[in-house]
C-alpha cells in the first residue's frame, strides 16, 4: 500500500495551509478517488519553528498475535507526519524500549515532502519487550531545552506503561510549567487497540483513541498534525473526479490519498492573478517493513 501527499502553491501569500487525511481530494481541481505519490511546489510561509519528539511504542504487543498490523499502521502514519514538516521543523523518534535515546532526528526541507525523512522513519526497527516509561520524562527533557517557539511531545501506545500510571493533570501540568508565551509545551497522545487507556483533554493535553484501523489511525494522526502546525482542514466534495473549492486564500494545499490516482491541474480563481503551481516529484511513502 502506498500513500500519497501533494502540495500545491497559490501565489497569493495567506496565513492557512489545508490538510486532508482522505483518499480522495483535490488540490483546487479535480482527482480520481486515489493517489500514490507525494508531490510538493513551494512549502507554506512558516510562522513557527517546531520540534516534535515522538515516543513511539515499539513493545510486544505492537506487532504480534492478535493485532500484528498494528505496528506496520502507527508507523506508516508516523511516516506522513514526517512528510508534512515544515523547513524550520525537527522531529524526534525515540523508542520505548531505547529508554530515552533518540532512535531517528529529521529535519524539514525548504523544498516540501522529503524522501530522505520518509525513508528514515521507514528504517526504524521495533525492539519489542515492555513499555517502560523512561523515554517519555527523557522526551519531556530534551523539549525543555529546545528554542523552538512550538514543542510537542507525541506518545503513540497501544496500552499502558509498566510502573507508571500517566495521567491527564500530570500532562498538563507539563504544559503549564514549560510553557511561556513564546515557547509553548503540548503533549499529543494516540491511544491505539482497545487496551490503549482513555484519556481526558486538559490544558496543553490532546488525546485521540483510535482502533486497530489504517484510516482511523491515519486519520487521528493528520488531525494532530493540523493542530500542531496550525493547519485547516478542507472536506472533498463528491467521490471520483471530486474537488476543493476553497472560498479564502490558500498559499499551500496538501493533498493525502492512497492508489493510484490521478491529480488534475490547479484552477485559480476569478480574483488570482498569478498561475497556480504543481510539480511532480514523487514522494512514495511505502508500506512499513521490520527488518530484523
Amino acid at each position: 500500500m502506498a500513500f500519497g501527499l501533494i502540495a500545491s502553491s497559490v501565489a497569493v501569500p495567506a496565513n492557512a495551509t489545508a490538510l486532508s487525511p482522505h483518499p480522495a481530494l483535490g488540490a483546487a481541481g479535480s482527482v480520481a478517488n486515489k493517489a500514490a505519490k507525494i508531490c510538493s511546489s513551494v512549502p507554506a510561509t512558516v510562522s513557527k519553528s517546531h520540534e516534535i519528539d515522538v515516543v513511539l511504542d515499539d513493545s510486544g504487543s505492537m506487532f504480534i498475535a492478535p493485532s500484528p498490523q498494528r505496528w506496520s499502521y502507527v508507523k506508516y502514519a508516523l511516516m506522513v507526519f514526517a512528510a508534512m514538516l515544515g523547513p524550520t521543523d525537527e522531529m524526534k523518534v525515540l523508542l520505548l524500549s531505547q529508554k530515552g535515546a533518540v532512535a531517528k532526528t529529521i529535519q524539514g526541507t525548504k523544498s516540501g515532502p522529503s524522501q530522505a525523512n520518509v525513508d528514515a522513519i521507514n528504517a526504524i526497527q521495533m525492539h519489542g519487550g515492555g513499555t517502560p516509561w523512561d523515554a517519555v520524562p527523557a522526551a519531556r527533557d530534551d523539549l525543555a531545552r529546545s528554542k523552538a517557539q512550538s514543542r510537542w511531545l507525541v506518545l503513540l501506545s497501544d496500552g499502558a506503561f509498566d510502573h507508571h500510571t500517566a495521567t491527564s493533570g500530570e500532562f498538563s501540568n507539563w504544559s503549564k510549567s514549560l510553557g511561556t508565551a513564546g515557547h509553548t509545551f503540548d503533549v499529543g497522545y494516540l491511544g491505539a487497540g482497545a487496551g490503549a487507556p482513555t484519556l481526558a483533554s486538559a490544558p496543553g493535553f490532546h488525546p485521540a483513541k483510535a482502533s486497530d484501523n489504517i484510516s482511523e489511525i491515519l486519520g487521528k494522526t493528520a488531525d494532530l498534525a493540523n493542530q500542531i502546525f496550525g493547519r485547516a482542514q478542507l472536506k472533498p466534495m463528491g467521490g471520483s473526479g471530486t474537488t476543493i473549492d476553497p472560498d479564502i486564500e490558500l498559499e499551500t494545499v496538501l493533498v493525502l490519498a492512497q492508489g493510484n490516482a490521478k491529480i488534475g491541474t490547479p484552477e485559480s480563481g476569478k480574483d488570482q492573478d498569478q498561475p497556480l503551481d504543481l510539480l511532480a516529484e514523487p514522494v512514495t511513502i511505502p508500506q512499513p517493513s521490520n527488518p530484523r
